[in-house]
């Protein structure tokens, strides 16, 4: 299901939260404190990071940070047995995924990671499908530099066979951007480039994984996230 790492220094909580963690078939592996955490995440990839945030000589804030610079990808989640709205609100500001107070039980701290780990696969998922799309973009492009015009008509309906609830709309907006500028007075040249622009404005929407583009229920809090990273994926993909 994935690898996680426990960082405490106290070694009972370590293989309490470690005994938690294996049942449900996580790759569990512990340190006892900032550095051995570290040389750790350096020869292994980590999917999510469970540490304490008071600990001698790096804190697990610090850890957190040195942590996102090794693995930007890793999810984090901060313990600590002195909970405060403050710090619970830093930890978050800073980029932990969530935030959990001692003493642990199995039900929070299962749950939590569970949370973590799949709010991580959905973004692993968008990211590779984000780069295959790349690549099969560059090969058309590449394959028909004949004509620029098709390949953004064949993105558009490609967008819209993904998205079958919105069909049409990109074409809809493409004609009433064409019309409103030549009522404008706008020139051919013009015209023409906002109406390819107007055929992939919501490319983007290409690497959100076909499951949530037709989901018919509310979407989680992760789902929403990759529904608004669109617009950058689309400016990303056209770049």
């Amino acid at each position: 299901m994935g690898k996680v790492l426990i960082v405490d220094d106290e070694r009972v909580i370590r293989d309490t939260m470690r005994q938690f963690l294996v049942p449900g078939g996580y790759d569990v592996l512990c340190a006892e404190d900032a550095l051995s955490a570290q040389q750790i995440m350096a020869e292994t990839s980590i999917d999510v990071l469970v540490t304490d945030i008071l600990m001698p000589k790096i804190s697990g804030v610090e850890l957190m940070k040195r942590a996102r610079e090794l693995s930007p990808e890793t999810k984090v989640i901060l313990v600590t047995g002195e909970p405060r709205h403050e710090t619970a609100a830093e930890a978050v500001r800073q980029g932990a995924y969530d935030y959990l107070a001692k003493p642990l039980d199995r039900a929070t701290l299962v749950k939590t990671v569970n949370a973590a780990m799949a709010f991580k696969q959905l973004e692993d998922e968008n990211r590779s499908y984000r780069d295959n799309l790349e690549s099969y973009v560059q090969q058309r492009t590449e394959s028909q530099s004949k004509t620029l015009v098709g390949t953004i008509e064949t993105l558009g309906y490609a967008m819209e066979l993904r998205d079958p609830y919105t069909a049409g709309h990109q074409r809809r907006v493409a004609e009433l951007a064409d019309a409103i500028a030549k009522l404008l007075g706008v020139d051919d040249e013009r015209r023409e480039s906002l109406h390819m622009a107007a055929l992939v404005h919501d490319i983007g929407k290409l690497c959100i994984p076909a499951e949530i583009l037709v989901k018919p229920t509310r979407f989680t809090t992760a789902e929403w996230h990759l529904v608004q990273q669109h617009s950058m994926t689309g400016r990303d993909i056209l770049s």
